[in-house]
């Protein structure tokens, strides 16, 4: 069985070279994709038939807390799949769904649910991009990745241990 791994553009050069390796070292025949950005995985696949499609049509999407990059490269997947991107003028029936996409590594403000005057359901990039990547809608409550973050000071994957007990100390987390 071949299997192809796709490592996110989140993650630093580090993780995805031990990640590699990890799954290099596994049994199979498996393939490891790095692109340089996610235009580079947009673009090499551009001619492929499979790239466009109809997976997020009747979805709107709201953009949030990206950076202007991000922000396009997310809003190009949706649209490549009949999505649509939310603008103030777009108008709503009364059992849509705004579906508001954040990052998973960032702090959330809840109070961007209150600026929407429909129902809303917050998301993260990753839903976006393995819908994307698998051709598949998957069930928003299903995996926590697709779940922002609730932390006060979102997720940065650093933190320090005390060395003279050997237990985490929990005053240290950044």
């Amino acid at each position: 069985m071949n299997k192809t791994f796709y490592l996110s553009e989140n993650f630093s050069l580090d993780t995805k070279k031990r990640l590699l390796k990890i799954i290099l070292n596994g049994k199979g025949k498996y393939k490891c994709y790095i692109p340089e950005s996610y235009y580079e995985l947009l673009n090499v696949f551009q001619s492929s038939s499979s790239l466009k499609g109809s997976l997020f049509k009747g979805l709107t999407f709201y953009i949030y807390n990206f950076d202007k990059v991000k922000k396009n490269r997310l809003e190009k997947i949706i649209l490549i799949q009949q999505g649509s991107i939310y603008n103030p003028d777009t108008l709503f029936n009364a059992n849509d769904e705004l579906l508001i996409v954040t990052s998973f590594t960032k702090k959330f403000d809840p109070s961007i649910i209150g600026k929407f005057s429909i129902k809303t359901r917050v998301i993260t990039n990753y839903w976006v991009e393995k819908c994307f990547l698998k051709k598949k809608i998957y069930d928003f409550d299903k995996y926590p990745m697709f779940i922002p973050c609730s932390l006060e000071n979102g997720i940065n994957g650093n933190y320090n241990i005390d060395n003279d007990n050997d237990n985490v100390n929990e005053n240290k987390f950044q």
